[in-house]
């Protein structure tokens, strides 16, 4: 339970923090953003960012997802081991 109210703490203040970055940015501005929190799949922190995106009223496409490099492999059996992920995103 401790762990899922820290992280909606912590996702609460990347909101925030996410918000003002979009509203400041130019259209065609890039913006990298990166999570290593094994607590959020890819999946979550995008929505977490389509969120912010949506709160700042701002558009934007990804045009790139990343992960870990080759030195920090990816268990099969450990998703937890999918912590790094990444989103280059163009605000339109």
């Amino acid at each position: 339970m401790w762990a899922a109210l820290a992280l909606i703490l912590v996702w609460g203040a990347n909101f925030t923090v996410q918000k003002a970055i979009f509203q400041a940015l130019s259209p065609g501005g890039f913006l990298f953003v990166a999570s290593c929190s094994h607590h959020a799949p890819l999946d979550l922190f995008t929505a977490q960012v389509a969120g912010a995106l949506l709160r700042a009223r701002r558009d934007a496409r990804i045009v790139h997802t990343g992960g870990a490099g080759p030195d920090h492999p990816v268990h099969p059996q450990l998703p937890e081991s999918a912590y790094l992920k990444s989103l280059l995103l163009q605000l339109t």
